[in-house]
């Protein structure tokens, strides 16, 4: 029989890389993830993606969390802009995240496609 947490797991994920737009970029994702019921989880939560220049934009998410092996997960997100600073002071758009994640590694792979409009 499986066993589930009693209730929601915040987590904050944190990540680099380089971006259409951003260049050399950051983002911090603040997200629930619903551990009560058995996979794939429901995952929701906010995100500040930071270019190089600190211009940020902001999104909200939703997705899952599907585990794939001892200790591996895909995450599958779906992004909606909901504002920023600087030259994303106006955004909007969406677009799609693929994580690929083994908690034995310090790095793993995130992956992005959509669009935006500033």
């Amino acid at each position: 029989m499986a066993q589930f947490l009693d209730g929601p797991a915040k987590q904050k994920i944190t990540g680099t890389g380089n971006a259409t737009h951003l260049g050399k970029s950051g983002f911090v994702a603040d997200a629930t993830v619903n551990l009560t019921t058995p996979p794939p989880f429901a995952i929701a939560g906010t995100a500040v993606f930071t270019a190089e220049n600190g211009d940020k934009f902001y999104t909200r998410f939703t997705g899952t969390n599907t585990p794939t092996g001892t200790g591996t997960s895909r995450g599958d997100f779906i992004h909606t802009i909901t504002g920023g600073t600087g030259r994303f002071n106006n955004a909007t758009g969406s677009f799609t995240g693929i994580a690929l994640v083994n908690v034995a590694s310090p790095t793993n792979s995130v992956s992005f496609d959509g669009h935006i409009t500033f």
